[in-house]
């Protein structure tokens, strides 16, 4: 079958390179890439995000998901310390219907329960862009896709060769190691990245219940990126990441909630991930071509109270391309091959292949006016066609006013696990389906030094996927519905200070029985600013949550209650005693706020961490 995949996935491939032998425009300022290919944010109909390098590192060397915190419509609560399962909302969404890619890979998981990104073991240093696409996006990227896309590109390098050390430790007996050696000339980069992380950590489950033992994260992550420029018009590229992490967790009684164990439950995995590809510019520059080998692998062996294990594999090829017609007409295309497979201890070990192409018409028909339509279709080894469709329009009838719109329509297929495991699998799922769409505003004034967004979106997912205790997956009947508003804003203030806010109201988060969606925030704001005088940089994020709906563990009560709200600060000050030297301190939770993001799970209390990164 998989000999089969890729022949017919080369086949499609070649047709695609002679339709489009007339060549695709390169337009001038191209910035995002999560569109497919690089475009210009003024042309995007689609609620979009861009975080530089810069953005992170005023903030330090955080994870990736509480980073991410800050950006509208993304929420991120972890069940524990650091390193620990997380859940990821967007749009209310969870991590099952988001697309998370690392240098092009998906780093979704085949072997877990529902596939999804697992960023627990990111962080953010190495990380040279993060552009999150909301909304569906399943017509350029496949069934994933439902609720948006987040592409992160870690560090490329300058022409020499630069050397990076960091190092920080602090509260609960934390250390960090950081390693970067960039090389680059004329012809090419390399880029090495190596990352060491330990903590002894605090109790997963909250310590105010009386939990004391401590449960502690290791984790060591390899990266390393390349390209090579054989021309003007070819580059050819590969990227190779490994990260070997171990975490503690507590056990789970019901009717309890999360207690101490005797210090024996622990997950130790691994994961790796590999690409090699081209890119290709016509001389005169109206075409692009981007093709991508990738592999990722996932292996997970938790011990203790439930041993388990899970293997995991992705194998997929990938390619885009983009041909200007005229210059007021274009067609973005492509098609993408993957096999996943999923093995576990308890008996599962399956694979399915999924073969889709694509084909986007861009249309301007005036300087101010943009306009996508997308269609694709799927190829499902186990559920034969899928198609979907969207369509985008951005209008600027000023410089500095944007106008955009999008609307259309995604799918998720059950995976292995939902499938065909032994105990929990159901055999006879079918997919999912859903229908997105969103209106936005984009105001640049004040000389451009400050902006605001304003977004109403609306997602509805039909004959939905969940999991029913003690019988395992079911189809649920009807529509569940997220709808809300975004707000995002930024300004520079003056020449030494810099703020921005996010701040996500949910309308609607509600399952196909009207029940409320768990761990979904009704408000979800938080705050940014950025002070830098001279030698000194002063950072700090303010998050404020609230209405989050958590399963109530009491089984005699209500399924679910509300947590607590909460405002939490976090903050960081560096001193640059040289160009590319400095000291830091960082501060988690400077207030010391008692609060929880999911039910019965401790959080950091008031913690420290101090460190020195040198640039050689």
């Amino acid at each position: 079958m998989l000999k089969n995949t890729w022949l017919s996935y080369t086949i499609t491939c070649l047709s695609l390179l002679a339709l489009a032998e007339e060549p695709v425009s390169q337009m001038k300022n191209l910035k995002v890439c999560a569109s497919r290919m690089p475009a210009a944010p003024s042309q995007s109909g689609s609620s979009l995000t861009v975080l530089e390098a810069k953005d992170l590192a005023t903030h330090g060397n955080m994870s990736l998901g509480k980073f991410l915190q800050t950006v509208p419509g993304f929420h991120f609560a972890q069940s524990g310390p650091r390193g620990s399962v997380n859940s990821m909302i967007l749009r209310g969404s969870t991590q099952k219907y988001m697309l998370v890619r690392v240098d092009g890979v998906n780093i979704s998981d085949p072997s877990a329960s529902q596939i999804a990104p697992q960023i627990e073991h990111i962080l953010v240093s190495n990380i040279e862009r993060i552009e999150i696409l909301r909304g569906s996006q399943s017509s350029l990227y496949g069934g994933q896709a439902v609720a948006g896309v987040i592409e992160i590109t870690t560090k490329q390098a300058e022409p020499g060769f630069t050397p990076t050390v960091q190092v920080e430790g602090g509260s609960y007996d934390s250390y960090q190691g950081i390693l970067n050696l960039k090389m680059a000339n004329e012809q090419g980069f390399l880029n090495f990245n190596a990352e060491l992380v330990k903590s002894e950590g605090f109790s997963a489950a909250d310590e105010k219940n009386g939990n004391t033992e401590k449960d502690g994260y290791e984790n060591a992550t390899f990266d390393l990126q390349a390209r090579y420029f054989v021309s003007e018009n070819l580059r050819l590229k590969a990227s190779a990441r490994y990260s070997d992490h171990e975490i503690e967790f507590d056990s789970f009684a019901f009717g309890q909630g999360p207690v101490d164990d005797d210090g024996h439950n622990l997950t130790q995995g691994d994961q790796t991930q590999l690409s090699a590809g081209m890119e290709y510019t016509s001389a005169s520059g109206r075409q692009d071509h981007d093709l991508v080998l990738s592999y990722f692998s996932t292996n997970r062996d938790t011990q203790g109270e439930y041993p388990a294990t899970f293997e995991g594999d992705r194998l997929e090829a990938d390619y885009v391309g983009s041909q200007e017609i005229t210059p007021i007409f274009g067609l973005l295309f492509g098609a993408n091959a993957t096999e996943e497979s999923a093995k576990t201890d308890a008996g599962l070990d399956d694979a399915n292949q999924i073969i889709g192409a694509f084909i986007q018409v861009d249309v301007r028909p005036m300087d101010d006016v943009y306009f996508t339509a997308t269609g694709r279709n799927d190829d499902h080894s186990e559920f034969g066609s899928h198609a979907t469709w969207k369509s985008t329009l951005a209008y600027t009838p000023w410089e500095s006013t944007k106008l955009r719109g999008s609307l259309g329509t995604g799918f998720r297929a059950p995976s292995l696990f939902e499938l065909f495991d032994s105990q929990y699998g159901n055999p006879d799922l079918d997919p999912e389906s859903s229908t997105s769409w969103d209106i936005g505003w984009d105001q640049r004034f004040w000389q451009e030094k400050a902006g605001l967004s304003v977004t109403y979106f609306n997602l509805e997912i039909t004959d939905q996927i969940d999991f029913a205790f003690p019988g395992g997956y079911v189809q649920i009947p009807g529509e569940s519905e997220r709808s809300g508003i975004e707000l995002g804003m930024d300004a520079q203030l003056n020449e030494f200070i810099e703020v921005k806010a996010a701040y996500t109201y949910m309308l609607t988060a509600e399952s196909t029985s009207g029940d409320p969606l768990l761990r979904v925030p009704e408000h979800d704001l938080s705050f940014t600013s950025v002070y830098s005088r001279k030698q000194w940089t002063l950072s700090g994020i303010v998050t404020y949550i609230a209405g989050v709906e958590d399963l109530n563990y009491d089984l005699n009560g209500p399924a679910t209650l509300e947590l607590d709200d909460f405002w939490v600060l976090d903050g960081r000050l560096a001193y640059a005693f040289k160009e590319g030297k400095e000291v830091f301190v960082r501060f988690e939770n400077i207030f010391d706020e008692y609060y929880q993001l999911t039910r019965g799970y401790g959080t950091p209390g008031r913690s420290a961490y101090l460190g020195l990164s040198l640039t050689l």
